[in-house]
């Protein structure tokens, strides 16, 4: 094999039909299937239990629902597990990322896929995370566009976004692989993000605590005014630079999560992923 992924190994081969077109060829392990399904059951008996300390009041009745979080999980990682699965995603992300001219995404060939077994073009490149090319700064633009999109427009958003699926092609362009673990968003959800995006930029602050509320981050009846204050805060902070183009996002990010462990925010199992 030339790689080895999450669920199986990679192999470089050539079709015979169309004739001398490199492929990866993606084997999925042995027992694999069974092992997941073992892990899958233990990890929702804990989050069952973590549930009753809920119910009994040892935890925040307002917390992260994670039963959801793990039905939620396991559900991509069975549709992780379908070869043939994978192979509709790739055709269906090749269609939404074929407005953007420098993101290439790897021809599958569904007549060759089974439900363990996975053939799709082989894309020459190297890692963009390990990339010292002139190039790499604009293809990290490219990246987030293309995640954007996902997103906020198309709805079939890649959730496995790590650096060996991102890749730099030898003509430069952006290579996108692995489209095993997908997530849909739904239109409420995309008007949602795109909703606080725009009460961010402007400094809306009052409105974000109510976009947290939408898109299931804060529970619908819990009362967000004494949360603006804090994201106020946190937000000026981080804007200090005078746009978001400025922000700082380590300091961003640790200053939510002080907010997140003060106030009662939880994960809603879409965005588990």
């Amino acid at each position: 094999p030339v790689a080895a992924a999450s669920l199986g190994q990679v192999y470089k081969a050539r079709l015979k039909d169309p004739k001398g077109v490199q492929v990866a060829v993606k084997i999925q392990r042995p027992s694999v299937l069974e092992t997941i399904s073992l892990d899958l059951y233990l990890s929702r008996k804990i989050a069952c239990f973590m549930t009753y300390l809920q119910d009994v009041g040892v935890r925040d009745m307002r917390s992260t629902d994670f039963v959801a979080l793990i039905d939620e999980f396991a559900l991509r990682i069975y549709e992780e597990l379908d070869y043939e699965k994978e192979c509709a995603n790739g055709m269906q992300m090749e269609e939404d990322m074929a407005g953007l001219e420098r993101v290439v995404i790897p021809k599958t060939f569904p007549d060759l896929c089974s439900r363990r077994v996975h053939v799709a073009e082989w894309l020459d490149g190297e890692k963009l995370s390990q990339s010292h090319a002139a190039d790499v700064r604009e293809l990290v633009g490219v990246g987030v566009a293309a995640y954007l999109t996902q997103l906020l427009d198309k709805g079939l958003f890649h959730a496995d976004p790590h650096p060996g699926n991102m890749l730099r092609t030898r003509d430069g362009r952006l290579g996108i692989i692995d489209f095993g673990l997908m997530t849909r968003i739904t239109d409420e959800q995309r008007y949602g993000m795109i909703e606080a995006m725009a009460h961010l930029v402007h400094r809306d602050y009052s409105e974000i605590g109510a976009d947290f509320k939408r898109l299931g981050f804060i529970p619908p009846d819990v009362d967000v005014r004494p949360i603006v204050p804090a994201l106020t805060r946190v937000f000026d902070a981080a804007l200090a630079g005078g746009n978001v183009r400025g922000l700082q996002f380590k300091e961003l990010a640790a200053d939510l999560a002080q907010i997140a462990f003060e106030y009662p925010f939880r994960i809603p199992p879409y965005f588990a992923l």
